[in-house]
């Protein structure tokens, strides 16, 4: 679906209204996953695998789940730690895109629980070496790679970025603005086959934690703009919008529950300016454990509110890791 300019913040405000709604379809889906005898996890030529199509050996899928979710929760928690200035940091992350709850297969199911034959299982990675500024202030050029574990297995070399980050832009009260940009180098096959001349993006992270509460609100944002040349006429997205508003509960010092509601809007290269493509919404209920106070693992599973069931519900997870 197309959306005008004059439409955007009504569409904006349609599905934000939608966040606590979708809470108790969660919880329902959550229940149903726990008590179904129909999880599998055999991620071979399984009898449930779709037909094998053309999947590209050096992918250009960026996931089943809305695009940058767990991968905002993870950076900012890179830029969170208390490195002074002058030090240097590394951390690496993974998301996992994974199978659908009870048809588990090589590929990642559509929102109608359908195994996606475009979509195989996907594990993206992520390693940056950071150098602090100021004790807010960093410096991070990022390797991003992916590997797909399935269908004899392939990795596929992805545009690295350089991100400036704040963290703590805002930070009173409770409440903290974490911001950076960054901008997207494009040496990937794909980029180049489609005359890519680089990304700019900026991440946003606010949070707000009340006084002595176990409680946090938050809202994860993100704006990018992808730059073509002469021969970019296919080449997909030149905007790209994405909002997760979330709420976390903390069980213990090391546990969390959480929950995400993410929305996406995009621009295709070519379209009428302000002709935005409404790319649907999903939730994400899971847990944030801090395995040790430098290992943390989010696993999730991914909601379609509009088709919510087991077939389209998928399992995915989040593992940062901050050696330095």
């Amino acid at each position: 679906m197309l959306i005008s300019g004059n439409q955007k913040v009504g569409r904006f405000g349609q599905y934000f209204g939608r966040f606590f709604g979708t809470i108790a379809t969660a919880s329902s889906m959550i229940g149903a996953i726990a008590a179904s005898s129909a999880v599998q996890f055999a991620y071979g030529d399984a009898a449930t695998d779709a037909p094998q199509t053309n999947v590209d050996a050096t992918p250009k899928i960026e996931g089943g789940q809305a695009a940058g979710s767990s991968q905002v929760l993870a950076e900012a928690a890179s830029d969170s730690g208390e490195q002074k200035a002058g030090t240097v940091g590394v951390n690496y992350f993974g998301i996992f895109y994974g199978p659908g709850v009870s048809n588990a297969s090589s590929f990642q199911p559509d929102s109608n629980g359908n195994p996606d034959p475009n979509r195989p299982l996907l594990y993206k990675n992520f390693l940056g070496v950071g150098y602090r500024v100021t004790n807010e202030i960093a410096i991070t050029p990022t390797a991003y790679w992916q590997w797909i574990p399935v269908r004899g297995g392939s990795y596929a070399i992805q545009d690295p970025y350089v991100k400036i980050s704040h963290n703590a832009l805002i930070s009173r009260g409770g409440f903290n603005l974490y911001g950076d940009v960054r901008y997207h180098v494009p040496i990937s096959d794909y980029s180049r086959s489609v005359d890519s001349k680089g990304g700019l993006q900026t991440v946003e992270v606010a949070t707000y934690t009340p006084e002595a509460s176990r409680w946090t609100f938050g809202m994860f944002g993100s704006a990018r703009a992808n730059f073509y040349g002469k021969q970019g006429a296919a080449a997909g997205n030149d905007v790209e919008l994405y909002a997760g508003p979330n709420i976390s509960y903390q069980m213990t010092p090391t546990l969390a529950g959480v929950i995400l509601y993410e929305y996406n809007l995009n621009h295709a290269y070519g379209d009428p300016n302000g002709a935005l493509k409404d790319d649907g919404y999903d939730v994400q209920p899971g847990l944030n454990w801090d395995i040790t106070p430098t290992v943390l693992f989010n696993p999730y599973v991914n909601i379609y509110p509009t088709s919510a069931n087991l077939k389209s519900t998928s399992l995915g997870f989040l593992i940062s890791w901050q050696p330095l």
